[in-house]
């Protein structure tokens, strides 16, 4: 795959990014991105 992957790798960025946010809202707790709000980000 070249520099940067083109349309395949566009998708597969989206693949990984979509995968992460379905991580990242179960750890949250929260199933609707409408519920995610400035308290769920870590203050630290």
């Amino acid at each position: 795959m070249a520099a940067g992957g083109g349309e395949e790798g566009v998708a597969h960025t989206l693949r990984i990014v979509r995968e992460e946010m379905k991580v990242a809202m179960a750890l949250t707790g929260n199933t609707r991105i409408h519920q995610l709000g400035p308290d769920v980000l870590d203050s630290a």
